[in-house]
C-alpha cells in the first residue's frame, strides 16, 4: 500500500509513464473543457470589447475636458494607454481563448478518432 501511495506522489527519475487509456482519457478531459468554455471566454471577450470601447471613450473626454484646450493631449493618451493597455491584452487574450474554443485541436480530435476506431477494430475482431 506504501510503494503504490509512493509510487503516485513521487516521481523517483522523471514522471510516471501514462498508459494508453490514462492519456486519452486526460485528452477528452481537455477537450471537454475546450468546449465547455469556449461560449464563457465568447461571452467575456464581447463584454470586455464593449466595456473597453464605451469606458475607454468616455474617460478619455473626461482626461480632455480636465485638461483642456491648450495642452497638446499627450498626457490625456499616454495616461489612457497606460491604464487600457492590460485592458486590451486581457480583452484579446479572451478573444484568443475564444477562438482556440472554437476551433478546437485537430490533432487531438484525429488521435482521438483512431483510438476509437481501432478499439472498436480490436473488439470486433476478438469476437
Amino acid at each position: 500500500m506504501l510503494s503504490l501511495t509512493l509510487r503516485k506522489t513521487v516521481a523517483w527519475f522523471g514522471p510516471r509513464r501514462l498508459t494508453d487509456e490514462e492519456c486519452v482519457a486526460r485528452v477528452r478531459k481537455s477537450q471537454a473543457h475546450l468546449t465547455r468554455t469556449r461560449v464563457i471566454w465568447t461571452g467575456l471577450a464581447g463584454l470586455s470589447m464593449i466595456l473597453f470601447v464605451s469606458v475607454g471613450g468616455r474617460f478619455y473626454h473626461l482626461l480632455c475636458a480636465l485638461i483642456g484646450k491648450d495642452g497638446t493631449g499627450f498626457a490625456a493618451g499616454f495616461l489612457v494607454g497606460l491604464m487600457f493597455g492590460p485592458y486590451l491584452y486581457a480583452t484579446l487574450t479572451c478573444l484568443l481563448l475564444a477562438w482556440k474554443g472554437r476551433l478546437g485541436n485537430r490533432t487531438e480530435e484525429l488521435m482521438l478518432r483512431y483510438y476509437d476506431e481501432s478499439r472498436a477494430a480490436a473488439s470486433t475482431g476478438a469476437q
